[in-house]
């Protein structure tokens, strides 16, 4: 599958960490499960855009059971009620890969990595620290939340960051390519799923698999 990643242009009528501004902005719908059907179907949908500085993210899911155990970066995030942005800043993914996964309040479990476990380069704290987060559930969820409710997150990931833990990062601008999936999880939720946006052909649950992911095309 093939996502268009529009150019934004920041201004006085321009913000991306505001909901608002993601109004006109194309998102994909994360659909394919894997493993066995949850009880209830969590409806995710994902987008992203690009300037000069930051690769912006905004998720929006439509929840019945939302938990946040982890309330420090690099905690199990995948366990909560997590999104994530699984992606080669490039098109060559035997370059590696980011994991950057969010639970609904904000916190960041993060590598970069060639293959899963292999590899593996650990993100420094202050480089976490300097991903923007914006989400509307503003306070840890220790005792999980049962109900419908629908809850939004937002990311700024600055390419200065970015670029210092890949080998052969591509500066995203027209008819580039990189690679990625866009996935949602809760495993320790008592509604635990794994659905993703490009297909992985695998009989159990997995995410780390950069063979499966989709291409962004920059425009």
């Amino acid at each position: 599958m093939r996502y268009s990643v529009a150019k934004v242009e920041i201004g006085k009528n321009c913000n991306p960490l505001d909901i608002s501004d993601w109004k006109h902005v194309e998102f994909v719908k994360l659909e394919n499960v894997m493993g066995e059907n949850p009880a209830f179907f969590p409806e995710t949908s994902a987008a992203l855009r690009y300037d000069n500085k930051y690769l912006y993210g905004c998720f929006i899911v439509k929840d019945k059971y939302i938990v946040t155990k982890a309330i420090e970066h690099m905690q199990h995030v995948w366990k909560d009620s997590c999104v994530e942005l699984f992606f080669t800043p490039g098109n060559d993914i035997s370059k590696g890969y980011y994991n950057l996964e969010m639970n609904c309040i904000g916190k960041i479990y993060m590598q970069h990595q060639i293959t899963k476990g292999n590899g593996v380069k650990a993100i420094d704290k202050d480089d976490l620290n300097s991903i923007k987060i914006k989400t509307s559930i503003d306070k840890p969820v220790l005792v999980e939340e049962t109900g419908e409710k629908e809850w939004h997150l937002i990311f700024a990931y600055p390419y200065e960051v970015m670029r210092k833990y890949h080998d052969g990062f591509i500066m995203p601008a027209p008819g580039v390519i990189w690679k990625a999936n866009f996935n949602k999880c809760a495993d320790e939720s008592s509604n635990p799923h794994w659905i993703t946006w490009n297909k992985v052909e695998l009989p159990k649950p997995q995410f780390h698999r950069p063979d499966f992911f989709g291409e962004l095309y920059f425009t």
